[in-house]
């Protein structure tokens, strides 16, 4: 796991107060945001994604999706993978390790990630992936192809696996009503217990898909 997330003798994560102070800043923006200016409807299980440990993955298109994230949980906190590049600045990089990210290099098998994901799930945490791996703004708002990992994280966690859709067309607008949409955990349990296979992570990540576009297309 990422060393700025100190751990306590039961693994237990242990937030700075620098960091504290950072959370609750974006908490107060996440609930004004989301409260006022976006009034956002949940549509679904919302709490199954506040306790116990969960992994939870939706559609990408803009840099305001993590924000909508976080709120879906609030207060609890919540872990999202975020691209290796936004590590660079030492600045950037301390704000987003206080919100929960996870650096990954999304242009190869980043083994690290994976056991950092499997590491905080073991312990109960929420952690939230974005499969399409960047932002994805088709004009049909169709789905991007979900990258390589992501069905071996959710088979190897063995924990819930949640598909949640944001319904807010190809961006954000002040004053327009938001939708998320969270579906059913994934049934995952042929797959438990035995050797997975090659055509067994292409089925996963069928499932995967196939659970987020129903919620898409979903008239709800």
């Amino acid at each position: 796991m990422d060393a700025e997330y100190r751990q306590g003798k039961n693994g237990e994560i242990i937030w700075t107060f620098p960091q504290k102070v950072i959370y609750a800043l974006a908490y107060a923006f996440v609930f004004v945001v989301f409260h006022i200016f976006m009034p956002t409807r949940v549509i679904g299980n919302r709490e199954q994604l506040k306790k116990g440990p969960c992994l939870y993955y939706s559609n990408h298109i803009s840099l305001l999706d993590p924000f909508l994230t976080h709120f879906l949980v609030m207060p609890r906190r919540v872990f999202i993978l975020a691209k290796t590049e936004l590590f660079k600045n030492r600045a950037l990089q301390y704000l987003i390790h206080a919100l929960g990210a996870i650096s990954v290099d999304r242009g190869n098998s980043d083994l690290g990630a994976m056991k950092a994901v499997l590491d905080l799930l073991n312990k109960g945490q929420a952690v939230s992936i974005y499969p399409e791996g960047t932002r994805v703004r088709n004009p049909d708002l169709s789905l991007g192809e979900f990258q390589q990992g992501v069905a071996m994280i959710a088979h190897r966690s063995g924990v819930p696996v949640i598909p949640v859709y944001f319904d807010h067309g190809n961006r954000y607008r002040i004053g327009k009503r938001i939708k998320v949409k969270i579906g059913d955990p994934i049934d995952l349990s042929a797959y438990q217990g035995r050797k997975i296979r090659r055509e067994d992570l292409e089925n996963i990540t069928n499932l995967m898909v196939s659970a987020l576009n129903d919620l898409r297309n979903s008239k709800d």
